[in-house]
């Protein structure tokens, strides 16, 4: 889909997503699949980091061109303090992601 947005769409999307609150400012981003990525949020307690996902699921969506077909986000999110390893928290945001696509599909879920 990245090379279906025009420079106009992916400079808007960015400017939205900046908006997403102060989690983001301290944030890293990895590319982990296909169309998979891991969003590190720094001091982000789970709430918090729950309404992040939430927004930016929200904001994929509301800034998607029409010339794209519909899609749905799903996220899975975990805390530091649910896991031991990087590996951990990928497996356990990886369980959260299929619990949200288990349900429905375009949801922010958060590890238990």
């Amino acid at each position: 889909m990245r090379d279906l947005l025009s420079n106009a769409s992916k400079d808007q999307s960015r400017a939205k997503l900046s908006g997403c609150g102060s989690s983001l400012r301290h944030s890293r981003v990895y590319r982990i699949g296909r169309d998979e990525f891991a969003l590190i949020l720094m001091d982000a307690k789970a709430d918090g980091a729950l309404a992040v996902a939430n927004e930016i699921r929200v904001l994929i969506r509301g800034t998607k061109p029409s010339k794209l077909p519909d899609f749905s986000i799903s996220l899975g999110v975990c805390t530091v303090e649910d896991s031991s390893s990087p590996e951990d928290w990928l497996d356990l945001a990886d369980e959260a992601l299929y619990i949200a696509k288990d349900k429905g599909g375009d949801a922010a879920w958060m590890a238990s």
